[in-house]
């Protein structure tokens, strides 16, 4: 999605909100200029589509917006913490933190580093639940364009496996005790997408776990 089909698609976002958004837009081409995804498209697509995602969900919730296209620069730019938060204020960098993986350097396999990162949105999402969405919508964009790693069928189950040993479980239980009950719809609509998609790239004896 380029810049001018994301701003197509925003069709009833405030007026007033429409500078604060293309500057948030302009922040993050900034950062993830020339940069690709694995699968060769452009890496600003996947914020965006983020971005359009947290939108639907809440548009009313301009901080959250935000950092769904936010929601990389920690881990795949030069961006720190103080630049985003001299950006966008507080809150916005406590999301952005709050469903960003620490360094893989510190972990001794990517099993701990998912355990980490568990435990690092349940306690961001006790204080703000919008960070379980961001996650989420970030994973389920990279599962909706998988079929762009054909190139690496390994990578391809290792994402929908790690969707549904990871992500499922988080959002069929942790989440509901900090997301709203009004939200729970949305949940369950991701539980929803996030299956159909991974299960196009699991084995056809993969069982869910309990």
């Amino acid at each position: 999605m380029i810049v001018s089909q994301f701003f197509k698609r925003l069709e009833n976002l405030p007026r007033g909100l429409w500078a604060d958004i293309g500057c948030t837009v302009h922040v993050i081409s900034k950062y993830h200029d020339r940069q690709l995804r694995d699968s060769g498209e452009p890496y600003l697509e996947h914020p965006l589509d983020v971005m359009y995602q947290l939108y639907k969900i809440d548009p009313n919730d301009y901080e959250a917006i935000v950092a769904a296209g936010c929601h990389d620069l920690i881990e795949d730019t030069d961006a720190n913490p103080d630049d985003i938060a001299n950006y966008f204020g507080e809150r916005v960098i406590s999301l952005v933190l709050g469903c960003s993986k620490k360094p893989k350097e510190l972990f001794p396999n990517k099993v701990a580093r998912l355990d980490d990162l568990h435990l690092t949105i349940i306690e961001a999402a006790k204080i703000d639940y919008k960070v379980i969405f961001i996650r989420c919508g970030c994973r389920l964009h990279n599962l909706v364009t998988l079929h762009g790693l054909g190139h690496d069928p390994e990578k391809q189950i290792r994402i929908a496996t790690e969707t549904m040993t990871f992500y499922i479980p988080l959002l069929e239980n942790e989440a509901r005790l900090w997301v709203p009950e009004q939200f729970h719809p949305v949940l369950d609509l991701y539980i929803h997408r996030m299956k159909f998609h991974a299960f196009a790239y699991l084995p056809t004896n993969f069982s869910s776990p309990a």
